[in-house]
C-alpha cells in the first residue's frame, strides 16, 4: 500500500452476539481493499454512554493501517456497519449491532458536518481511551496535544468499564 496511515478505530455493539458483531467488523474490515488490520485492543464490557437505558457494550480499538482518505474510511465502515444489521435511521447513542468510529487518523485534524477527527468526544469517553490506551498510551492527541494515558488519568466519565476473559482475532 503506498500512502498508508495508521488510524485507530473504536468498535461498539450492545445487541445480539456482540462478540460475533465486533469479529464480523474486524473481518470485514480486513477484506477491504487497502485496508490491513494490525492490531487489536482487549474487549472491555462497558456502561452504556449518552443514552442510559439499554444493554452493556462491549468494546474493543484496533489499529489498522489505511491508504483511504478520511471520508473514503468513513464510507467503508459506514457501509460494514450497515451490513450488520445497523439501521442509519437511529437516534444518536441507541443501541445498535456494530458501531464504528474513527477516532484517531495519522496526520489529520479536520472537522466536516459528517466527520471530525480526532474524533470531537474521545477525551470524555473512558470506553475508549481505556482499550486505547492498550494499544498506544503515549499517543499525543490534538488539538489538546496530550498523550492518550494523560487522557484517560483525567476523563470524567464514571461509566464502568470491565476487562473481559475474550479476545478478537486479527
Amino acid at each position: 500500500m503506498t500512502n498508508v496511515a495508521k488510524v485507530y478505530l473504536g468498535l461498539g455493539t450492545n445487541l445480539g452476539d456482540r462478540l460475533k458483531f465486533l469479529q464480523f467488523g474486524i473481518d470485514s474490515l480486513a477484506r477491504e481493499p487497502g485496508q490491513k488490520v494490525c492490531r487489536c485492543s482487549p474487549v472491555y464490557e462497558t456502561t452504556p454512554w449518552g443514552v442510559t437505558d439499554q444493554p452493556l457494550y462491549l468494546n474493543a480499538v484496533i489499529l489498522i493501517e489505511s491508504n483511504s482518505a478520511p471520508m473514503e474510511l468513513l464510507k467503508i465502515v459506514k457501509r460494514i456497519e450497515m451490513n450488520a444489521g445497523r439501521s442509519m435511521q437511529a437516534k444518536p447513542w441507541a443501541e445498535r449491532e456494530l458501531d464504528i468510529d474513527i477516532l484517531v487518523f495519522e496526520g489529520v485534524e479536520m472537522q466536516t458536518e459528517d466527520l471530525r477527527l480526532p474524533h470531537g468526544r474521545l477525551l470524555e469517553r473512558r470506553f475508549v481511551l481505556q482499550p486505547l490506551s492498550d494499544l498506544v498510551s503515549g499517543l499525543i492527541i490534538p488539538p489538546a496535544y496530550i498523550s492518550v494515558q494523560a487522557a484517560l488519568r483525567a476523563c470524567g466519565d464514571t461509566g464502568e468499564v470491565r476487562l473481559i476473559n475474550e479476545a478478537l482475532r486479527i
